[in-house]
């Protein structure tokens, strides 16, 4: 009798590990859940914010262009109306990669600097002025053309590099709130009243159909989750609360259905709406990070529970969310098939690729504005560079030759005495006899072709080629 009464209560300490809900038995478990629900209240601001792609350079690019020779102006625009210069059509005889590639942005600068403002004066005109260029002469033009050609040409680089990273744009606060609101919510943007129906992956009709299963059937949202952690079956009445017994009363599911749209209200009643004011990508990992320490593993199954086993049906077992796996549950891949991890998971990777990609466009900006500033300067100080114009025609020094005559008359004198004497100089220290006697520094000593031009020479010449083409210079007679 003893041995049936001990059995009985045996029986009954199982059933009563395996029974209805109790209140606060979930106490510990969802708060996690709620933290992240609060990632989608209010309208928060992602950070860091996304930093704008850079600008073309144009300032940069129009100086370079007024620089260069006017011919290759020319060749990029039509003049024929000054008022209204217009691009020319890119050449298409022969195969080159600079031209077709930078074909836009010189004929872009080139208009620029053609075109004509409301009181007549040219872009070219216009930059002179600005940048001194009037007060250089050719040489120092030629000097500043080839330093700001090569900026120009670094900075055009850099620009094409971010104009298409640009392309594959980071995702912006909008797409990333998107992705954050599908992880809670199953759709991108909030509605009132919310869709239950988002909130689970298969057509949940009751609490054990949406909490137990694979990736494919459970609920794919956080809100879903705490529908299993919160919430219980249509079929359980007996008022205990599992998330705190001094909640709110705990909502259930219908008969066969969906729970009514209402219960989300007092769903929210344990999760209070509480405003994320900064979304990062730190913030996301830390709170999906708590959320996911509350997962038990079981036989093949993952738990959302106090412990890892036990039925999850709402009612007559616990309240509790229930993941099939494999034979060895708790991999990293176990918890990617849910939805919501995967979700929230891309956009703590959004936020960081968006960081990355606003400190390349910082960096580039500042790179473009340093080449920018750099051509700037060189072009305000090009008058003030030492460099004067190359003389094509000008002659190189006449170079001396000891006259033989004085050269032959000292070397008649093998004595220092009769050597200096004669003023002839003796070239040795040592010796006072010998083949040491040699004119004077600056005697006996000629120039060769040209000789009595010099410096003087040249100032004469230039003075009568001054005026006319290199050309009939070189022909007139000296």
């Amino acid at each position: 009798m003893r041995t049936v009464q001990v059995a009985l209560l045996l029986a009954d300490i199982v059933a009563l590990a395996a029974a209805a809900p109790t209140n606060d038995e979930n106490a510990n478990v969802y708060p996690p859940f709620c933290a992240l629900l609060q990632l989608g209240d209010g309208s928060s601001v992602v950070e860091p914010e996304l930093d704008p792609s850079p600008t073309k350079p144009e300032e940069l690019f129009n100086l370079n262009m007024t620089v260069a020779d006017p011919a290759w102006l020319s060749s990029l625009v039509d003049l024929k109306d000054p008022n209204a210069p217009k691009a020319k059509e890119k050449p298409q005889q022969g195969e080159d990669t600079v031209r077709d590639k930078m074909w836009s942005t010189w004929t872009t600068a080139a208009i620029a600097i053609a075109t004509k403002d409301s009181n007549g004066k040219s872009g070219i005109e216009t930059m002179k002025d600005k940048y001194n260029l009037n007060k250089a002469n050719a040489a120092q033009l030629n000097e500043l053309r080839h330093t700001v050609s090569k900026l120009a040409d670094r900075a055009f680089a850099l620009y094409e590099a971010a104009d298409k990273t640009g392309a594959a744009a980071p995702p912006t606060d909008a797409q990333i709130k998107e992705t954050i609101n599908e992880a809670l919510y199953g759709v991108k943007a909030q509605s009132t009243p919310l869709d239950i129906s988002k909130l689970f992956a298969g057509r949940a009709t009751t609490y054990q159909a949406g909490c137990e299963g694979s990736e494919t059937t459970v609920a794919k949202t956080v809100g879903g989750v705490l529908y299993f952690l919160c919430a219980a079956a249509n079929s359980y009445a007996t008022g205990q609360k599992s998330c705190g017994q001094g909640g709110p009363t705990m909502p259930t599911w219908e008969a066969g259905a969906l729970p009514l749209p209402t219960t989300w209200h007092e769903m929210r009643k344990y999760c209070p709406v509480e405003k994320t004011e900064k979304l990062t990508a730190e913030t996301i990992d830390a709170k999906l990070g708590s959320a996911m320490k509350q997962f038990k593993p079981g036989t093949s199954s993952l738990y959302i529970y106090k412990e890892g086993s036990g039925a999850c049906d709402g009612s007559s077992n616990n309240v509790c969310f229930k993941l099939t796996t494999s034979s060895n549950p708790g991999n990293a891949d176990d918890y990617n098939k849910l939805q919501w991890i995967a979700k929230l998971k891309q956009a703590a990777k959004d936020i960081r690729q968006r960081t990355k990609a606003s400190q390349k466009n910082r960096d580039t900006k500042l790179e473009l504005q340093r080449l920018t500033e750099e051509a700037q300067i060189a072009a305000q100080r090009a008058y003030l560079s030492p460099i004067s114009s190359p003389n094509k025609d000008s002659k190189k020094q006449p170079q001396a030759t000891p006259d033989p005559e004085k050269q032959k008359a000292c070397d008649r004198h093998t004595n220092k005495t009769a050597c200096e004497a004669k003023s002839c100089k003796w070239t040795s220290d040592k010796e006072e006899t010998g083949t040491h006697c040699k004119p004077k520094d600056g005697e006996g000593q000629t120039n060769k072709a040209g000789a009595g031009d010099g410096t003087a020479g040249e100032q004469k010449k230039e003075k009568k080629c001054k005026g006319k083409l290199e050309d009939a210079c070189t022909k007139a007679p000296e």
